[in-house]
């Protein structure tokens, strides 16, 4: 199984245009708040629709191909295990990218991570990590590994790939929200993550903190208001932010795949 290099250009610019538009969400919410006092504004964007499938430890936290933490000014320990090989691997934000070619056998700062002690086994790396004023405006970081098919030192554009992301939000949210994903039920404060194959129901529970839905937006939940709700998730990504009553924030983050494996 195998698919092409995205080009770098197009992926970015989809990065760039999440990060836009949540941006303008966050700024756009104490104009959309309602006569409850409470708001979600959703933005979508579409992107490789296979299942981001990379393992990822994060200071500690552990997550199966997108993860959430928040923001603080603080070195982060990144510990990745990656599906294939990582012949060839990519760092990209919405700003700026990064390529180095066996990454597994590299121990050196390149300006922006720390790769940390040459691994024996070549789809797992170690970096570190500290969010630049680029990354604290809400920018993702996205990870992806590409086993190479080699013609003497080039990197064939038919590989096998593996796919992390990480979602910074900001220390600011905190707004406790119970959320049911793929069969699994865990409380989150002030940000959560889901992933799931696209059109299968999730739910998130506000408890007693009472929210509203944008009846416009393309990732609406169907329904304007409301402590809990059952949605089914939409193909590629979107973002909610949330805001309550008491003006308590939370921020969650789903990916709705085509396909668990690449063809």
């Amino acid at each position: 199984m195998s698919r092409k290099i995205v080009s770098s250009r197009h992926f970015l610019s989809k990065i760039f245009l999440f990060i836009f538009v949540v941006a303008i969400t966050q700024t756009f919410l104490t104009s959309c708040v309602g006569s409850s006092g409470a708001t979600v504004a959703p933005a979508v964007v579409n992107l490789p629709l296979v299942r981001y499938d990379m393992g990822i430890k994060i200071n500690g936290q552990t997550f199966d191909g997108i993860g959430a933490v928040p923001l603080e000014n603080k070195t982060y320990t990144l510990h990745l295990k990656s599906k294939v090989d990582l012949d060839r691997f990519t760092l990209r934000s919405c700003q700026r990218e990064i390529v180095i070619d066996s990454a597994w056998n590299v121990e050196e700062d390149v300006g922006w991570f720390i790769f940390k002690h040459k691994k024996e086994k070549k789809n797992e790396i170690t970096l570190e990590y500290k969010p630049s004023w680029i990354e604290r405006r809400h920018c993702p970081i996205v990870f992806e590994a590409y086993s190479c098919g080699w013609n003497g030192k080039k990197c064939t554009d038919e590989v096998k790939t593996s796919t992390g992301m990480i979602v910074f939000f900001s220390p600011g949210l905190n707004l406790k929200a119970v959320v049911s994903c793929n069969g699994l039920e865990q409380e989150y404060i002030g940000g959560s993550h889901c992933q799931v194959k696209e059109g299968l129901e999730q739910s998130i529970n506000f408890g007693e903190s009472k929210v509203v839905t944008s009846p416009d937006a393309s990732c609406d939940f169907g329904v304007k208001d409301g402590k809990y709700f059952q949605f089914k998730v939409k193909k590629g990504i979107c973002a909610y932010i949330f805001k309550s009553e008491s003006g308590q924030l939370h921020e969650l983050v789903t990916l709705g795949y085509e396909q668990a494996f690449s063809k």
